[in-house]
């Protein structure tokens, strides 16, 4: 078997670090059914009935999240806004886990756990 490409190896590294930050903001329920089969439970939906944008913020306030909504144009527009909120809010986003999906081009995060279930041995 080959080993990992330096992408992938810092995709499982982010995906890890990323396991002990107080929040990882995701969209929906398929992100986090993908996220929660990784073995994050540390997740909190964006798009939950009943869940205004500022309870979310008031989960996480004053410490450091991680902000994973899909590459697309949408998600990178709640992206923009999330981040831009939380830093008012005086909330650092972490986006080392984001720059890593993003280096291996996956472009929906419920698709996170196939991918990574196909790059481990």
């Amino acid at each position: 078997m080959r080993p990992l490409d330096c992408r992938k190896q810092n995709l499982l590294k982010a995906l890890e670090r990323a396991k002990s930050l107080p929040a990882v903001i995701v969209e929906g329920k398929k992100d986090f059914s993908a996220m929660a089969h990784l073995g994050f439970d540390n997740l909190v939906v964006l798009h939950k009935e009943g869940v205004s944008m500022h309870s979310v913020f008031d989960r996480i306030k004053g410490k450091e999240c991680a902000i994973l909504t899909d590459m697309d144009k949408k998600g990178n527009q709640y992206y923009d806004l999330l981040r831009k909120e939380l830093g008012r809010e005086g909330i650092k986003v972490n986006n080392e886990l984001r720059r890593a999906i993003l280096a291996n081009r996956i472009s929906h995060i419920e698709g996170l756990a196939t991918f990574v279930a196909r790059i481990l041995p």
